[in-house]
């Protein structure tokens, strides 16, 4: 039937002149499409497509193998060669048409007549089983990049909203200003944190500082092209709307406005627009030295980067976004330092399907452990400023990550069927005692909800605004995890 289906499109498009190139870009991009489908379990719906157009070359080369190269070839490279050797001999136009005619009818005809015989395992199976379609090379993939090209550049844009116009600081002048570290995480997965159960000590680092790490906590996607601009905005996940979060202030925008200092310092593919209108600190990647290889740098990069804008700041409430690569793939290893690989033997190639599982969770289990290295050393930067300032820092990661749970690798699977190895992400609190003291923290009730209550990216934004003290209408105290007292996740929703 798939067949017959085909024929129909490729009957429409193949036209002389367009035949042979159409067809090329469709091997060559099927090739690809298919070899990422086979062996990690991605689907390319229009969310996976905004993905790879927002990405940088750092992590689009992560991908490029020994193993796709050669899959590549047998699929896309040789095909291609054939195609371009064969002479295609065309009719003239109304013969053209009229064959096409009676191909295209011959088609209908067998897909009338498997429908007919098997009406009742086709309907079973599109009733049971509504997402297969998205694994058809390469008709899903070609509708999902026309989607979001559809979306991005011509759908009519929503009007910009500005939000929050009432901003503005509750200002004690009795205490000392705010300086919040606000770390968004990349590729990290709750399960695999030693404070949320892990039998692995992989927050060593962190354990020492009184931690507080929040059990049960949903993302908004399982990209970071939809789950970072989510949860910087009010859209709850079940509302957010890429197009009308874009066209909209989001959490930066109303904090700028309230008159905090604000920077943005990135280690990984950029911010998702959501710092376009703050200070924003890029780590040059395509330098080589102690923590980059021309292409990606370690996280202790934004820890140099820290300690240059912490001798900077302003005498005022601050907040400083770090932007960690974390622990994204398929490359883990180069993730963390040779210093630092803890667990051995790990997964040394980006063709990770191809390591044993013990090496894949090794890898991925030392990228954890040094990010909590990273955060730790972050933590020493925060207490050098406890004079000066009231000091705390916020982690949560963007998403998670599939390890071969299912048969899945790396993350971007559609939310209704994302496993929770790619939704549950890790969300971690520290404070200092004036912080606590000054800004009125419960610190026990705190950590009770943290470890009884579900909580989401949907919290985030109304956390951030609450914690810095931020009068605004539309913040939401409901939403506020430090000052909402709650140990019913049911309560919650």
């Amino acid at each position: 039937m798939i067949a017959a289906i085909y024929n129909i499109l490729f009957s429409l498009i193949t036209i002389k002149y367009l035949a042979k190139p159409l067809t090329i870009v469709f091997l060559i991009l099927s090739a690809i499409v298919s070899y990422q489908m086979y062996y990690y379990g991605i689907i390319f719906d229009d969310e996976m497509i905004r993905n790879i157009f927002e990405t940088n070359l750092g992590e689009s080369t992560s991908f490029v193998n020994l193993h796709i190269i050669i899959w590549v070839a047998l699929l896309g490279i040789i095909p291609t060669t054939l195609i371009l050797k064969t002479t295609i001999v065309y009719q003239t136009f109304f013969k053209e048409v009229f064959y096409k005619i009676i191909s295209i009818f011959i088609s209908l005809f067998v897909i009338f007549i498997i429908y007919t015989l098997y009406f009742k395992d086709i309907s079973s199976i599109a009733r049971n089983h509504k997402h297969l379609h998205r694994y058809i090379v390469p008709t899903y993939f070609t509708a999902s990049f026309i989607k979001y090209i559809d979306i991005a550049y011509f759908k009519t844009k929503v009007p910009y909203i500005k939000l929050g116009l009432d901003a503005k600081l509750a200002k004690n002048n009795s205490r000392k200003n705010n300086l919040l570290i606000v770390i968004v995480g990349e590729t990290a997965r709750s399960k695999n944190y030693e404070l949320n159960g892990y039998s692995r000590d992989t927050n060593k680092h962190t354990k020492p500082y009184n931690i507080i790490s929040f059990q049960n906590v949903n993302s908004c996607g399982t990209a970071t092209a939809i789950s970072v601009p989510c949860m910087f905005s009010t859209l709850p996940r079940k509302q957010y709307s890429h197009d009308k979060a874009y066209n909209q202030d989001n959490l930066i925008d109303i904090l700028k406005r309230s008159g905090l200092n604000l920077k943005w310092i990135d280690n990984d593919n950029g911010c998702k627009g959501v710092c376009d209108n703050i200070t924003t600190i890029n780590i040059p990647s395509r330098k080589k030295n102690k923590w980059c290889n021309g292409l990606s740098c370690v996280d202790e990069a934004l820890v140099d980067e820290a300690k240059t804008q912490f001798n900077n700041l302003p005498v005022k409430d601050s907040v400083i976004f770090l932007h960690l690569i974390g622990s994204h793939g398929p490359t883990y290893y180069e993730r963390y330092p040779k210093e630092h690989r803890i667990y051995l033997p790990d997964c040394q190639r980006s063709d990770m399907q191809n390591c044993t599982k013990e090496q894949l969770i090794n890898s991925y289990d030392n990228t954890i452990a040094y990010s909590d290295y990273v955060m730790s050393e972050l933590i020493k930067l925060l207490k050098q400023k406890e004079q000066k300032f009231n000091t705390a820092f916020l982690y949560v990661s963007d998403h998670g990550e599939s390890l071969g749970e299912y048969g899945l690798y790396l993350h971007g699977a559609p939310y209704f069927i994302a496993p929770e190895e790619q939704t549950k992400v890790p969300m971690l609190m520290w404070f200092s005692e004036s912080f606590i003291a000054e800004n009125n923290i419960n610190l026990n009730k705190l950590k009770n909800n943290a470890k009884n209550s579900e909580y989401s990216h949907d919290n985030f934004f109304h956390s951030i605004i609450g914690l810095m003290g931020v009068q605004t209408n539309i913040y939401d105290k409901k939403l506020d995890i430090f000052r909402y007292e709650v140990t019913d996740s049911k309560k919650l929703k």
